[in-house]
């Protein structure tokens, strides 16, 4: 048995964790063979205390290797996709890489050279929201090239007088993209839907019509809130020559 200090002794020890418990069982080992280092010389005494903390480093090594938490690398934006994703993300990385370098600018300044620039009809100027950048750039994280060029397609849709308060299903096929291994049109939808660029569409059909049975055989959507935050900065893409060899 052990006295009340050996206890204290060991409880102490057990504090500290593995290595404590370690030294705490050696001692007691010690303790029950009556064994005393003084009796052996200080040669076998050091080879005894290197060849302990040898033991002890290796289970500590084992022990947090073991059971020490899974920490995963923060992915760095955009580089998941561009590594894993069987879609093409070459273009969108230029275009966040173009957002990334735009001059931030508080939103009463940007409003107000915005304004100006659009009175004084000169080029866009090469700014941007200090608000909107990080939602765009993570925006843009989460697309491949085939869903930003349709998003470009878009912008250039809702400029021209057709461009209304959204497209058809057929319109999409039209403008659409295949990159890589690409998408059936239903897929492309979705992926659209899901990333807010389509929302569904709010146009009220007649029923018993043409158009009601128009509309089943090439229905439409809306534009979704996202394209209206980004659309300035396409225009600004466009314009600098961002997607001159797509689109």
């Amino acid at each position: 048995m052990y006295d009340a200090m050996e206890s204290k002794i060991i409880k102490s020890l057990i504090v500290l964790g593995v290595p404590g418990v370690a030294l705490g069982v050696f001692y007691l080992l010690l303790k029950s063979f009556n064994f005393r280092f003084s009796e052996i010389g200080g040669t076998f005494s050091a080879l005894i205390a290197i060849l302990f903390l040898l033991i002890v480093g290796g289970i500590v090594f084992y022990a947090l290797h073991q059971w020490a938490p899974h920490l995963e690398k923060e992915p760095v934006v955009g580089e998941i996709q561009k590594e894993t994703s069987k879609y093409p993300t070459k273009l969108t990385y230029e275009f966040k890489g173009f957002i990334g370098n735009l001059k931030e600018k508080n939103s009463k300044e940007f409003n107000e050279i915005i304004i100006k620039s659009r009175l004084n009809d000169t080029n866009i100027p090469e700014i941007i929201d200090r608000l909107s950048r990080k939602k765009i750039i993570e925006w843009v994280s989460i697309i491949d090239d085939e869903i930003l060029l349709l998003a470009v397609a878009f912008v250039k849709e809702m400029k021209s007088n057709r461009g209304g308060l959204g497209v058809t299903q057929s319109w999409i096929s039209d403008h659409s993209h295949p990159l890589g291994v690409g998408r059936s049109v239903n897929k492309l939808i979705d992926d659209l839907n899901s990333v807010g660029l389509l929302a569904p569409s709010t146009e009220e059909i007649p029923k018993g019509t043409y158009h009601e049975k128009d509309a089943l055989r090439n229905p439409s959507w809306d534009y979704g809130n996202i394209l209206f935050d980004i659309e300035f900065y396409l225009r600004l893409a466009l314009e600098k020559g961002v997607f001159k060899n797509y689109a």
